[in-house]
């Protein structure tokens, strides 16, 4: 029979593709509900997967969300393709989506339309992202008027590989609001792209002599062109936008970044920590590598001002400004995340202290396992012991959930 051909030859095809067994199941039942349907006419024609994008697009006016394709020189005058979203249309998506903007969603204790912070009980904590010290300073900065919407981004951005090698990898720069609530946030219908950074030393091979400053260079000048459209935004002074039927006019800055270790050193041009000589192993301040060991320390913050200083005294004299660079474990680069033109929570720090640190890899697949080892030793054995190993285990299996244990 027809229908038991068309059943074998789609379990193959499924098969071939090394699709999930279950998509089987679901097929069948999306061809069985459509087979059933008033509608169904069994003279219509399917159209091919580029033919469907095309006029949902059109009929959607889907158009304004279709990346562009733009082209970065990189230090030795090599043209690299970066593939960017327009981040008014990438917000306007998420403000005027009636699925994602709903009481549920939001932050408790705060009024999305004003930024006002409440009463609330959840307030009377640190909590959600309105709770910080950095909100309400930022959100008077930038709106000045009773219209104004205080749109803050939480920008992520880390590396990401679809291959056993890491060939196949580039870094998604990504966003979602300070508006919603934790549990939305942790759902990826709640995020927008802003950009894609390629694999800047593919082809190289392991003999890649380029020097770290020249990469880290080379990864900026994308990031820059990649919030080009955000730095429009700033420069227009937000834009209008009916948000829950009132029209308000939206004012956009990025809150903080988050991210790994080694990306957000990254993108702060810093050194990395765990080099030998480094003077100032953490990116946000100037302690020392004796100071790590210091429960209480009292850190002196990276502002703009150093920034800025480094700049002048390279200009000034060469050598007195690659050794300040040095003092303060930077690399000498054009910034992309200190544009004049790129709207920050922090105007006195600028990035740094912008970028909170990461557990993951700090404690979650290191400290932890030293810990547990430690204890373990100095325990012996016994019901206690039985307990510890217990709990090790428990660790060590949560931790091997990661995205680079046991890949694929």
């Amino acid at each position: 029979m027809a229908v038991t051909k068309f059943q074998i030859l789609l379990n193959d095809l499924l098969i071939k593709h090394k699709a999930s067994l279950l998509l089987y199941d679901e097929m069948c039942h999306l061809f069985k509900e459509y087979i059933s349907s008033p509608n169904f006419d069994r003279f219509a024609k399917f159209k091919s997967r580029r033919s469907l994008l095309t006029s949902t697009q059109k009929t959607f006016n889907f158009k304004a969300l279709l990346p562009n394709n733009g082209t970065v020189r990189l230090h030795n005058n090599i043209l690299v393709t970066v593939p960017v979203f327009d981040t008014k249309h990438m917000i306007i998506s998420l403000l005027t989506d009636p699925s994602v903007m709903n009481e549920k969603n939001f932050a408790e204790g705060y009024n999305v339309l004003t930024g006002e912070v409440d009463n609330h009980p959840a307030n009377n904590k640190y909590g959600e992202v309105h709770t910080g010290d950095a909100w309400l300073p930022a959100r008077d900065r930038y709106c000045q008027n009773k219209t104004d919407m205080p749109v803050g981004l939480i920008v992520f951005g880390d590396k990401s590989h679809t291959d056993l090698h890491g060939a196949l990898s580039l870094t998604p720069i990504i966003f979602t609001l300070t508006l919603f609530n934790r549990a939305a946030q942790n759902d990826s219908k709640f995020w927008r792209p802003t950009g894609y950074i390629l694999n800047l030393g593919y082809g190289r091979g392991t003999s890649n002599k380029t020097h770290t400053r020249d990469k880290i260079q080379d990864e900026h000048s994308c990031i820059s062109f990649a919030f080009q459209s955000l730095k429009n935004i700033n420069k227009e002074n937000g834009f209008q936008c009916v948000v829950l039927g009132r029209t308000v006019h939206v004012k956009v800055w990025i809150h903080y970044f988050i991210g790994d270790t080694k990306g957000n050193n990254k993108w702060l041009g810093q050194y990395t920590g765990n080099r030998e000589g480094v003077r100032c192993p953490y990116r946000d301040c100037k302690c020392q590598f004796h100071d790590l060991s210091n429960p209480n320390p009292n850190c002196i913050y990276l502002t703009m001002k150093d920034f800025n200083l480094a700049k002048k005294r390279k200009q000034e004299d060469e050598d007195a400004g690659i050794e300040y660079y040095r003092s303060i474990s930077l690399y000498d680069i054009r910034n992309a995340l200190t544009e004049k033109s790129l709207p920050l929570s922090d105007n006195i720090h600028g990035p740094y202290k912008m970028m909170p640190p990461e557990l993951l890899h700090t404690s979650g697949s290191g400290l932890i396992m030293y810990m547990f080892e430690s204890l373990r030793d100095q325990m012996g054995g016994g019901k206690d012991r039985d307990l510890i190993d217990r709990q090790h285990v428990l660790i060590s299996t949560l931790i091997k959930r990661q995205s680079k244990r046991d890949f694929p």
